[in-house]
């Protein structure tokens, strides 16, 4: 059962700027697992100049404790979709679908269940 995300429209469109660069970002280029949980997603989103990482990551996270956080930049996505491709469209499906649970992410982190984007 996935929980509502609900951000506003300031939020949704930065998101969905990092999801667009992140569509064009080589595969080369990407990896969910160096350095911390978040460093490929959003040192990517960083070095395109669209924000600052840290009041970005309050306003749309909250925190790194939060199964939004968790979906979209576990570094634990190195082992089942280590693509910015993959990244985009979890951004893309958190904002259209809300979030799954932690417990539904590990599943698909360890291959139990089907990706859900």
């Amino acid at each position: 059962m996935n929980t509502p995300f609900e951000c506003s429209r300031e939020v949704r469109n930065e998101l969905l700027a990092l999801a667009v660069h992140l569509d064009y970002l080589p595969k080369e280029q990407f990896d969910m697992g160096m350095g911390n949980s978040c460093s490929a997603a959003w040192g990517n989103f960083i070095h395109s100049g669209l924000h600052d990482y840290f009041p970005f990551a309050r306003r749309v996270i909250g925190s790194t404790i939060n199964p939004a956080y968790y979906f979209l930049f576990v570094s634990s996505w190195d082992c089942a979709d280590n693509t910015p491709k993959g990244a985009a469209k979890r951004i893309r499906y958190l904002l259209k679908n809300g979030c799954p649970t932690i417990e539904d992410v590990d599943k698909m982190l360890g291959g139990a269940v089907p990706l859900c984007y």
